[in-house]
């Protein structure tokens, strides 16, 4: 357990105590190994991703940008900088939208957090065990400064909490690589409050905008790391103070979260993973559906009307004054984050991974059935949020039936885990036909590993085609 230092001090100094203090020997092994399949969660959706447009596009981005280096692209196997590998990898791995998440402070730790590592990692030619203590460390101060200041930060203000808490766990993670002292992790600190930026607006617009904040984020950390190893000051006690980060990005906050059990409860044991593509806050509609289509035989045809018990948050962000196409989808994307279209497809074609959406967000029949659902507030539900992302789904038939799935735990988190096989193969699915399966279950033996691998390199060059 670590022993912290400064009990009395502020949370910005605390925090960067704990981080410096932090031992591969201080973590728990089940923390460990949770950190493992993150790892491996990242590789799965950087690695399928890498084959869709947007992906292809971002990856001209780094072709532009260039420079010599030591870091990998999956994929590909370009050699580039740090900040170019972790800008693509980091798109790469949130542009399907399938990336791991933490319900509570509603972001996502490994995009942001693991790009960084890992380029930063080869760079300094980074064991496995240190490369798993950053992660932890990450993931640990963007979930904790994620859980203070939500949901005001987003709900309220407007910010995506991805892109901009997730500079400071990139910030962190690489300053932990860096082995930076504990003064010089708060100056990281400040650096990183005034490198955060990223908006909500895609939600009613689509676009490509969100899935490029993961490398946005990611590489944003980056800068703060180095600045502060070099020796640049920055204002310290910046998480708390008058004009700091919690005071100026979110209406309301609580700073005790960022120090609570620190050292005993690790963030990272709640963070999900995705058996859908999509926001995390529908997966409990899309398992609705497919509970709906294979327990009960419910098909699109047989279907009067879908009612969708939720928040009010829910409710008004789908409202089509504020989502104009929430029954129309402008784009996959609009359709990725849009309720109704999301359980028709689920109804439909019994699968919403990506290629589901790419494939069929201007398929007629999925649009018309989207066009049954209503969302309405659901007190009970309202109750549980931001805390888990409930759905009370009734499906009413055409002589009258209804069927309700209340689906409190969607599949993939703690509540609700795949099992090890269900895993695994999700990674083998992902990866099949774009990487060579030899290689697909080296990843997996060497991430299983990774806390005896001596190089990151190791694990990136199995990556590459």
């Amino acid at each position: 357990m670590i022993k912290m230092t400064r009990l009395d001090d502020y949370p910005t100094t605390r925090l960067a105590d704990f981080i410096t203090d932090l031992s591969f020997d201080d973590i728990p092994n089940e923390v460990v190994e949770k950190m493992k399949d993150c790892f491996l969660d990242f590789l799965r959706v950087s690695i399928h991703s890498s084959t869709y447009d947007f992906s292809k596009l971002a990856y001209q981005v780094g072709k532009r940008v260039g420079g010599d280096g030591k870091c990998t692209i999956v994929v590909h196997g370009d050699k580039t900088t740090s900040v170019n590998a972790a800008f693509v990898n980091g798109t790469f791995a949130h542009g399907i939208e399938s990336d791991d998440t933490h319900v509570s402070s509603v972001l996502h730790p490994g995009v942001t957090i693991l790009p960084s590592v890992l380029a930063i990692g080869e760079e300094e030619h980074i064991d496995g065990r240190q490369l798993i203590t950053a992660a932890v460390a990450g993931y640990e101060t963007m979930i904790r400064i994620g859980e203070a200041v939500m949901p005001s930060h987003m709900i309220e203000n407007g910010f995506h909490t991805t892109a901009t808490i997730g500079t400071f766990g990139s910030a962190v993670a690489v300053g932990k690589l860096l082995r930076l002292s504990s003064k010089k992790m708060s100056n990281l600190l400040g650096f990183a409050a005034s490198h955060v930026s990223g908006l909500n607006v895609f939600y009613d617009w689509g676009s490509m905008l969100k899935g490029s904040h993961g490398g946005k984020a990611s590489t944003s950390g980056i800068w703060p790391a180095l600045m502060a190893y070099v020796g640049m000051d920055a204002p310290p006690n910046i998480l708390e103070k008058r004009g700091g980060f919690c005071q100026v990005y979110s209406n309301k906050y609580d700073l005790k979260k960022i120090t609570d059990r620190l050292g005993e409860e690790f963030k990272v044991m709640n963070v999900e993973f995705k058996p859908h593509s999509g926001s995390r806050t529908l997966h409990s509609a899309i398992d609705a559906a497919h509970n709906a289509r294979n327990l009960h035989r419910v098909e699109a045809n047989n279907l009067k009307a879908i009612t969708v018990g939720t928040t009010n948050y829910i409710v008004e962000k789908y409202s089509e004054s504020i989502f104009p196409y929430v029954y129309k989808p402008r784009d996959v994307y609009t359709a990725q984050q849009n309720i109704p279209f999301c359980i028709a497809l689920g109804l439909i074609k019994g699968s919403n991974h990506f290629q589901d959406y790419w494939q069929n967000w201007k398929n007629g029949n999925i649009l018309e059935t989207a066009k049954l659902v209503r969302l309405i507030h659901d007190p009970e539900v309202e109750k549980e949020f931001p805390n888990g992302f409930i759905s009370r789904v009734t499906f009413k038939l055409n002589n009258g039936e209804e069927i309700i799935e209340y689906v409190k735990h969607p599949k993939g988190g703690p509540k609700n885990p795949f099992t090890r096989t269900e895993f695994l193969d999700l990674f083998r699915k992902y990866t099949l036909n774009i990487i060579p399966v030899n290689q697909i279950e080296e990843i997996i033996k060497t991430v299983e590993e990774l806390d005896k691998i001596q190089n990151v390199s190791e694990l990136l060059e199995l990556t590459c085609k």
